[in-house]
């Protein structure tokens, strides 16, 4: 039987695992009603029919050889999968449970992920899926779990279309600016990681919303939601004592390169923006158009396919040089910030209505905040995934997220009426 090996940025994922940080990508499934047993055993069992679920990766014995796929000749189901009752049905018991479980590592003898079933008396099931970042993205999970729905739903995977394959002058070009980039400045969000992880999500905010002050602003969705989550971590991080005025950090940006939409294969075909979030900048509206014109700038640009070459030549170069390279880009950002459009309309799992889904992604290197944004029916749910010793109350960040789009949703409408009035 032929050798499949890991390609070169699934090997990258790989590689970066540790005890500090596991290479994890977290989704939690909330659902209307409780999933029986029967029901869950059934959806798991289809989960495990997908090939690369049964094989696990293996690293090269050799030096200088390459990580492999290698089935595993004793696969169990019940070792991927617990079931779970909280004694406590609030948000506050689900968090605390996820939060324990996202800090610990996948055991990579056997196929790289684990299902909770998590039954919340009164309320529902939940179930958290952990899937290693070598096997999969965000972008491909969600064609996994739009195979898992009862009756798929219409999904919308923004790619990134690149004005062709960049030049060796485009590419030099590229790398140059990035390397004469400043590492990002000493905020409480660059402190050492103390490896306990905490989780949080928002309350849904309404899309229709979102998409009402890009519109009057000429902006994308996602430049409001960049924007909004810029305000956000300037409230927290002033709340913290930080003066913020004119301070600027940077996000790693994951940005989908796929042409397949939904993504139909698992894997990862990611390049990296490195974004500037402009902190510092109080007034909403100024900040939607600072966040827009930076962000039409790098779509405009090459980085994300160069970086996704970089990120392929990582997971084949010697881990020195590896760890050289998650280093270089953990300097010149303090968080990850990602954004994956889910379902646009309601779905089910096992017959059971999903109600809310929330992710978190892993943060490589001496990262140690995630922000993921993540749309279902109308619906944008923000998932924060951060060290304790750099953010030690997320749920507190959460509700500034919240606050920060209703200052930010005001702002807009009042900016529109009065220059209606002026122009008047």
């Amino acid at each position: 039987m032929q050798r499949e090996f890991l390609g070169g940025q699934d090997a990258a994922w790989l590689h970066m695992e540790s005890a500090m940080s596991p290479m994890v990508v977290d989704v939690l499934v909330e659902l209307e009603g409780e999933l029986s047993r029967s029901s869950s055993s059934a959806l798991l069992a289809r989960l495990a029919q997908f090939p690369r679920f049964r094989e696990r990766p293996v690293e090269a014995s050799l030096p200088g050889g390459r990580a492999r796929w290698e089935a595993d000749s004793e696969f169990v189901l019940a070792r991927h999968v617990d079931h779970v009752e909280l004694d406590d049905a609030t948000d506050a018991a689900l968090r605390a449970f996820v939060s324990r479980t996202v800090g610990e590592p996948l055991d990579l003898r056997y196929p790289g992920w684990h299902v909770y079933v998590i039954q919340r008396p009164g309320v529902g099931t939940a179930i958290l899926f952990r899937v290693h970042h070598c096997m999969a993205d965000g972008f491909a999970l969600l064609g996994l779990l739009a195979a898992l729905e009862d009756v798929p739903t219409e999904q919308v995977v923004r790619s990134h279309a690149s004005a062709g394959q960049p030049g060796l002058v485009g590419s030099a070009m590229t790398f140059a600016r990035l390397a004469a980039m400043p590492n990002d400045p000493s905020t409480p969000l660059k402190a050492p990681l103390s490896g306990e992880k905490q989780v949080a999500w928002t309350t849904p905010i309404e899309l229709r919303a979102i998409k009402r002050d890009a519109h009057l602003l000429d902006a994308t969705v996602n430049d409001v939601l960049v924007a909004v989550l810029a305000g956000a971590l300037g409230r927290y991080l002033s709340r913290r004592g930080l003066e913020t005025r004119g301070l600027s950090i940077h996000a790693m940006v994951p940005v989908n390169l796929r042409t397949a939409q939904p993504p139909t294969r698992l894997g990862n075909q990611f390049g990296l923006f490195l974004l500037d979030l402009p902190l510092g900048i109080a007034n909403p509206v100024t900040r939607i158009v600072t966040v827009k014109r930076m962000l039409d700038a790098l779509k405009a640009s090459h980085e994300a396919v160069i970086t996704n070459i970089a990120l392929k030549a990582m997971g084949r170069a010697p881990r020195s040089a590896e760890r050289l390279a998650v280093e270089f880009f953990a300097r010149k950002a303090s968080l990850v910030l990602t954004n994956v459009p889910g379902p646009v309309q309601r779905t089910s799992l096992a017959g059971v209505p999903i109600s809310r889904i929330s992710f978190w992604v892993p943060q490589a290197g001496r990262l140690g905040l995630g922000l993921s944004i993540f749309s279902y029916a109308g619906e944008v749910t923000v998932g924060i995934f951060s060290d304790a010793a750099l953010v030690p109350d997320s749920e507190l960040l959460a509700h500034d997220i919240e606050v920060e789009f209703a200052v930010l949703d005001c702002a807009v409408r009042s900016s529109v009426e009065r220059s209606a009035l002026s122009n008047a």
